[in-house]
Order: C-alpha cells, then sequence, then structure tokens
C-alpha cells in the first residue's frame, strides 16, 4: 500500500484494489516492508520515485529490528529515498521480529505496494 499511496501527481492513487480513483491519504504507514528485496531476489518499485505525488502525506514507517524476512536496512533505505524525494517520514523501529509469517510477506499477483 506504501506504493500505491504515493503515486500520482494529481493527488489520487489507484490502488489497482478499489475500482476507479480514492483520494490519496492524509497518513501511510507501512509496515516493515521488503521494499528492495525479497528472497533474495531484486524488487524494483522504489527505484524511481520522480512524477510521485501526496507529498503532503505523513508517512510512518515500522520494522522489527530482529526482522530475518524482510531487514530493517531495507526500511532505512526507503526512509532515505523517501526524504530525499520530499516526504516526511516518521520511523519507529520495534525490538521484535515481524509478526507476519513469512508467506504472508510475499507479494500477491498484481500487489503494487
Amino acid at each position: 500500500m506504501l506504493f500505491g499511496s504515493l503515486q500520482g501527481p494529481d493527488g489520487e492513487a489507484d490502488t489497482a484494489r478499489c475500482p476507479g480513483q480514492v483520494p490519496s491519504p492524509d497518513v501511510v504507514v507501512g509496515l516493515s516492508g521488503c521494499y528492495y528485496e525479497f528472497d533474495g531476489k531484486p524488487v524494483g518499485w522504489f527505484d524511481d520515485m520522480t512524477g510521485w505525488g501526496n507529498k503532503d502525506a505523513e508517512i510512518r514507517l515500522v520494522d522489527g529490528d530482529q526482522d530475518t524476512t524482510c531487514g530493517g536496512w531495507q526500511t532505512d533505505k526507503v526512509a532515505t529515498a523517501l526524504r530525499v524525494a520530499g516526504y516526511h517520514i516518521a520511523r519507529w523501529r520495534q525490538p521484535l521480529r515481524t509478526c507476519l509469517p513469512r508467506h504472508a510477506q510475499r507479494p500477491m499477483a498484481g500487489d503494487r505496494r
């Protein structure tokens, strides 16, 4: 959802889950995401943020410092990239592992996170 909530320079987000356009959210929360790598394979969703919109949204990123599926380095990297792109970031690292089982974190077909 982090991915879909920030796209669209016209202030509208296409989440690919609801028909048509929906208003951009005021607050976006990313939970321990595999933003750049999953299962040893690269993920390129955040490689190019040019043209992204919704710069007024508050973005809150949460991750676990013991997460072995989506390591905290990915949240560090996306936080830096989003700040450079002009977003306001709040960050929380929790002393725990991700609470979702590994199979629940895999991107689903058509998921644009």
